[in-house]
Order: C-alpha cells, then structure tokens, then sequence
C-alpha cells in the first residue's frame, strides 16, 4: 500500500512540475524584451490610436525626430528612458499630460491608452534607432 501511494504522489508531482513549466514557457514567451507583455491585437488598435492623436509630435516611429517633436520637445518613445517606465507610468502620461503634451483623459478611453501604451512598446522592440 506504501508503495502505491509513492507511486501516486511521485506521478502527482511530475503532473505539477510539467504544469509549472509549461506555465512558465508560456508566460516567457509573451514578454518582450523589457519584461512587459503585449499582444499584437492590442499593438493592432494602440497602432490606429497612435497614428491618430500621437504621430504629429512623436512621429510615425515614436521618435520625435519630425520638426514638431523637436520644437516642442517631445519625448523619443523608443528611448531606454521610456522603455524603462512602467506601463501605469506611460499610461499616466498620456491620460494627464505631461509638459507640453496634452492630457487625452477625456479624449480616450483607459483601454484606448491601454492599447496605445502596447503599441509604444512595440516601437521601443523594433530596434528603431534612440535620440
């Protein structure tokens, strides 16, 4: 009977560690290179988001590098310094304002922001090149 119930918790636990690992696999495999995860639906709308109320002073490539962006400062999106911002930091930013930047609080939605945060990561992955 002892024999039984090792073979039975020994078979439970490879159960548990495959769980874990696969899990793990998992988890790994949606995280970019800057430890945020995102999907490529929500870099799909945060895409159509961006064009459409952040590429007059930040750019098509998040740069800023246009003369807009330059005359008024406008931050490099694909920079280490707003890489390294949390999503809730850049979400912040685009919901207040921050500077010259307007606030889009009540010009997009928390999901919209949400999006648009996915998609500025997904321009800092692209290798662009940093100001």
């Amino acid at each position: 009977m002892a024999g039984k119930r090792s073979s039975t918790l020994f078979a439970v636990c490879r159960v548990t560690v495959f769980c874990i690992a696969a899990s793990f696999v998992f988890l790994a495999s949606s995280w970019s290179a800057n430890g945020q995860t995102h999907s490529t639906a929500y870099t799909a709308k945060g895409q159509k988001i961006f064009k459409a109320n952040c590429t007059m002073c930040h750019d098509d490539d998040g740069t800023a590098s246009g003369p807009t962006g330059k005359a008024l400062g406008a931050a490099n999106l694909t920079s280490p310094a707003i890489r390294k911002e949390s999503n809730e930091a850049l979400a912040h930013f685009i919901s207040a304002g921050k500077g010259k930047m307007p606030s889009f609080q009540t010009t997009l939605t928390q999901q919209q922001i949400a999006d648009a945060v996915q998609y500025i990561r997904s321009l800092g992955n692209t290798g662009a090149a940093h100001r």
